[in-house]
């Protein structure tokens, strides 16, 4: 019977290898390789820039993203086609060193059983003479064997049970909803089967224990299918062993990572809450000031993360390894890992879309605030300018001596209100580019509010009030009226003064 179990694992070793030939290597579709990779075009597939025939052969560049794959035509030209649209030939790498692997342990397997055999019938020629002549009888089989058998067999059920149990943990994406919680129930499930495993392992060595005189003293050989069975039990033992221990460490490090995902997103919703609020600003005294004060305590804010920021991407890589670790060790694919790249990516562009945001608000309120200043002293002059003007008014008692005074008094304000035409000019400036940056300024916050509400973040309804922006424009629309008027005023009154003075004369 035990010549007839190596036969048959013979004949399965065989199908494996004729089978192993045949088997896609599906690992290259989500792994980039080093090498070039002749693929195959599953169907035709046409573009705006190019097109693809089924059973066309083209060359596997790199994988652009999970759905795109860069291949490389006959003709040297790069395209880009969906990946579901190519078949990776066989064989399979991993699937033949698999089988090699498995051969290389049946021969091992043969060579320890033929010693144990020759060893055996080593034992035997020992025997006494006189009892080799003695009446052979037929032994009852040793109850030790079968009790023996039969628990190996039983810890082999228990390790096939443990190894399912593992694995479904193993291949079960955790729940979106509250992944940290999920991967602390599923450390847990780890530690019992730990636990399991440890006693199995106990097993395996007691039964260990009790195999050894039974082979020195069972003279029917009946025990000698035992070795394989207890073998077998621990090399799957091992590997279980060392899957526990690596998914233990890839849950812990996966433990960590969504933690500080949990975390960088708290923080960066708080950032972005608090810049939402940004939005516009109002006509309140020192508003850029305190504008720009505000900018730039979050900027402090921001930037006190950056650790926590590498943390993130540190926690990712050390989880990504332990994965690739499964994968090439032990051919079992993290079912979360894509959606934590994803998770880690988005939550650094927005991160960075914060960054970028204070940047470029502190820059146009820095613009704005000198701006702003010189368009507050200007204002301030011309208004404090055009309220001292002296008021040369004609009384009919003046003779032409006072007439004579007041009007050369009059060229004089005359002359100033000229010199302050260029001013005026540049109050207009001042203001035009100040109702620009601040108009930028609320254009810029209520787009990035607009992206904040497009992805599901609930923002207060802007409240209507007179803004800075407005308020430049209407004081420097009171400031050109004034003038104006007191330009027009003053031309009267001067010509007034020519009349007056060539009636006296006359």
């Amino acid at each position: 019977g035990e010549e007839k179990s190596v036969q048959n694992c013979e004949r399965l070793l065989t199908d494996l290898r004729r089978r192993s030939a045949t088997i896609s290597p599906l690992k290259l579709r989500r792994i980039s390789s080093t090498r070039p990779i002749a693929v195959e075009s599953l169907c035709d597939w046409e573009t705006d820039q190019t097109s693809l025939a089924k059973g066309e052969k083209v060359t596997l560049k790199s994988l652009s993203d999970n759905e795109n794959w860069d291949v490389i035509s006959a003709d040297g030209a790069k395209k880009t086609f969906p990946g579901v649209c190519f078949l990776i030939p066989p064989p399979d790498p991993d699937a033949i060193d698999k089988v090699e692997l498995l051969g290389n342990e049946l021969a091992d397997i043969k060579k320890r059983r033929a010693a144990l055999a020759a060893s055996l019938k080593n034992h035997k020629s020992d025997v006494p003479k006189v009892q080799q002549s003695a009446p052979v009888s037929s032994a009852p089989p040793d109850p030790k064997v079968a009790t023996l058998s039969l628990q190996l067999d039983q810890l082999d059920t228990e390790l096939a049970n443990t190894e399912e149990s593992m694995l479904s943990q193993l291949r079960t994406p955790v729940s979106r909803s509250d992944p940290a919680g999920d991967l602390a129930k599923k450390l847990k499930a780890q530690e019992q089967a730990a636990e399991a495993l440890k006693a199995l392992e106990q097993q395996i060595q007691t039964a260990q224990a009790d195999l050894q005189p039974l082979l020195s003293t069972d003279p029917s050989s009946t025990s000698s299918g035992l070795p394989l069975k207890l073998s077998a039990a621990s090399s799957k033992y091992d590997i279980l062993a060392a899957v526990v221990d690596l998914y233990n460490k890839k849950a812990n490090a996966s433990l960590s990572l969504e933690g500080q995902i949990q975390k960088m997103d708290s923080l960066v919703s708080g950032f972005e809450r608090n810049l939402s609020e940004d939005d516009l600003i109002s006509d309140i005294p020192n508003a850029i000031q305190i504008h720009t004060e505000a900018i730039q305590r979050q900027q402090r804010s921001v930037g006190g993360v950056q650790e926590d920021m590498i943390k993130l991407n540190q926690d990712l890589e050390t989880t990504e390894k332990l994965c690739s670790s499964l994968q090439q060790g032990y051919q079992e694919y993290c079912p979360d890992i894509q959606r934590q790249r994803k998770d880690v990516k988005q939550l650094e562009g927005r991160y960075a879309n914060v960054t970028n945001q204070l940047k470029e608000r502190e820059i146009l309120l820095q613009e704005a605030s000198s701006k702003y200043q010189e368009f507050q002293s200007l204002c301030k002059y011309l208004n404090s300018t055009l309220e001292n003007l002296p008021k040369n008014q004609i009384n009919i008692s003046d003779g032409l001596s006072e007439v004579t005074a007041k009007q050369s008094s009059q060229e004089r304000v005359m002359k100033g209100l000229r010199q302050k035409e260029d001013d005026i000019g540049r109050v207009t400036v001042l203001s035009q580019d100040l109702q620009i940056l601040l108009n930028v300024y609320e254009a810029n916050a209520h787009k990035y509010n607009s992206t904040l509400e497009d992805v599901g973040m609930t923002l207060p309804k802007r409240v209507q009030m007179l803004t800075l922006a407005d308020a430049i424009g209407k004081e420097e629309k009171q400031l050109v009226n004034r003038y104006a008027e007191a330009t027009a005023e003053n031309i009267q009154r001067q010509r007034h003064m020519v009349l007056a003075r060539n009636l006296i004369c006359q």
